[in-house]
């Protein structure tokens, strides 16, 4: 196993923006961000991601091997016993990290923590394996990577409150109407391997619509809690990109730059809370 295969199959140009994720709850609770419970929370959930996106790949080689065989290739030079051992060894620190969470009284952080994990997990595994399961494919995405990872860094240091979860909730939309692109993108491929997601469900190109309101919901709401043009001008880059793969009905042309979007709407959001 080469590194390089190893970043592959963790989607390292993802990993890249889950910093912030982490850190939002933590912000707003005004908790102190370099903590040892604040950086523990951090390593947590990027955890949590990279067994998300290890099962994933793990989960998707034989569909990957037909339009994605980057990602099958570096499937097959891990193995599949190594990707088995790396997940088991990815459970061990997550359910240390949660026991440790639990026992120092931040329960609430710790079922929030729990609960993505487990989201993690039935998203693309058998039997649930719910992100070929039509509607409820968006779930596991938008509660547990975007939603509660919100809500348990702020359960860190304060009591979970109707702003916050407005906030998580903002924070949420933004990011899943960014995904929905990433769905299309694989809707004909999908659909010819038997995979019915969110966008079979809805539809292609009324997903992207959607794509294009939950974008510019979430987008607004989060500029009212920022207040700051540093997170505003790669706002609108972002939702005229999401806009434009709309209009040109066009996802694939698109949905690679899924992960700059993720790095420009979360880190000059994060750094505008923090100033």
């Amino acid at each position: 196993m080469s590194f390089r295969d190893f970043l592959i199959i963790s989607r390292a140009n993802i990993l890249i923006s889950t910093i912030p994720t982490a850190l939002f709850g933590v912000i707003l609770s005004r908790g102190p961000l370099f903590s040892s419970l604040s950086l523990l929370y951090i390593l947590l959930y990027f955890l949590i991601i990279t067994f998300a996106c290890n099962i994933n790949c793990l989960s998707d080689v034989e569909v990957d091997s037909r339009y994605k065989s980057y990602m099958s290739n570096a499937v097959k030079r891990v193995g599949e016993t190594k990707i088995k051992m790396l997940l088991f060894i990815e459970t061990c620190l997550i359910f240390s990290l949660i026991t440790y969470f639990y026992l120092n009284g931040k329960i609430l952080t710790s079922v929030f923590a729990f609960s993505g994990f487990v989201f993690s997990y039935i998203y693309s595994a058998s039997p649930l394996r719910l992100k070929a399961k039509g509607f409820f494919s968006f779930i596991p995405t938008f509660f547990g990577l975007y939603f509660i990872s919100v809500l348990g860094g702020y359960a860190l240091y304060s009591q979970i409150d109707f702003h916050i979860v407005i906030f998580a909730f903002s924070y949420a939309l933004l990011n899943q109407g960014i995904t929905f692109v990433n769905t299309c993108e694989d809707f004909e491929e999908d659909n010819e391997t038997g995979i019915k997601t969110f966008a079979h469900f809805l539809g292609f190109r009324k997903t992207l619509f959607l794509a294009v309101v939950l974008t510019f919901l979430g987008g607004l709401n989060l500029f009212f809690y920022s207040k700051s043009t540093l997170f505003f001008v790669p706002l609108i880059f972002v939702f005229s990109q999401i806009l434009n793969s709309f209009i040109e009905n066009n996802a694939k042309k698109y949905a690679s730059k899924m992960p700059l979007w993720f790095f420009l709407v979360r880190y000059p959001l994060l750094i505008s809370l923090i100033i």
